[in-house]
């Protein structure tokens, strides 16, 4: 028996390549010996990249910010969402409540749009090593997200498989949640 199909069940993936929802999927299908809940697909660029919006319309350091959250593909069909998000302790909402528009639309639409503009303008102005170090920068701190104490209960974005059974019962308890 070769270490991978004897470890297999140990091991946390991340994996970081475009289309990375898709290569996760393509993992998940052929590897089956790994957990389908140990594989996830990078959003944490996505989910900075929303916090550094909020923070810098907000006027204060992006660590002021927190419980932003990445739904969906690492793609423009994502939705960044602040609604449980906060700026300094108080609901993003609250605080931008000037800015619903710009929450509605801009800001929707940058979060979604900004990898693709990074692609069309790296190819001139940022040197792969550049590139590099900015994946890893992000591909750390997902890391260290995996670690419950560093995380203090703040929730950060990462794409998972999740079975349409568990969404469901998901969503029901949100709405129930939301609801009361």
């Amino acid at each position: 028996m070769c270490a991978f199909t004897r470890f297999a069940a140990l091991l946390q993936i991340l994996v970081v390549a475009n289309p990375a929802n898709t290569n996760a999927l393509m993992l998940k299908e052929h590897a089956p010996g790994i957990p389908a809940e140990n594989i996830t697909a990078m959003t944490r660029l996505d989910h900075n990249r929303a916090l550094a919006q909020v923070a810098q319309r907000a006027g204060v350091h992006v660590t002021q910010v927190k419980n932003v959250i990445i739904w969906g593909n690492h793609s423009s069909t994502q939705y960044p969402d602040v609604n449980h998000g906060t700026v300094e302790g108080k609901p993003i909402k609250e605080v931008l409540k000037d800015s619903s528009e710009w929450l509605d639309n801009e800001f929707v639409d940058v979060v979604q749009q900004r990898g693709a503009a990074v692609i069309k303008v790296r190819a001139l102005v940022i040197p792969e090593t550049a590139v590099g170090v900015l994946y890893r920068k992000h591909t750390s701190q997902a890391s260290l997200d995996w670690i419950p104490s560093r995380t203090s209960y703040v929730a950060t974005s990462t794409s998972a498989w999740i079975d349409a059974e568990s969404l469901e019962i998901a969503s029901m308890r949100y709405l129930h949640k939301t609801q009361s």
